[in-house]
């Protein structure tokens, strides 16, 4: 059974390994660190159960920031695109 729980923890910490660099600058620069981030939701910093559950939420919110980002640099350049395109349609009527 002993080598039951050692197979438990290997499994839970594939689930939610610890953060890389990256992780831990968003958590600096979103919440002040892991501690704040993980008292946000109410989960305990010295539960390893509650701290992998905040590594979880975590990497989804940053997913999601990554995504939006994306997004909405290409809507951002599509918008320009337009206001160009629109500007020159304006600037070719008024030649005519």
């Amino acid at each position: 059974m002993a080598s039951q729980g050692g197979s438990n923890d290997n499994n839970k910490s594939a689930d939610a390994p610890p953060y890389t660099r990256e992780e831990r600058a968003w958590l600096k620069d979103n919440y002040r660190g892991e501690f704040h981030f993980v008292n946000s939701y109410e989960l305990s910093i010295h539960s390893d159960a509650d701290q992998e559950e905040g590594r979880r939420i975590a990497r989804g919110l940053i997913e999601s920031d990554r995504l939006g980002s994306e997004s909405g640099a290409g809507q951002e350049q599509q918008q320009q695109q337009q206001s160009s395109g629109s500007q020159g349609q304006k600037s070719s009527e008024t030649r005519k």
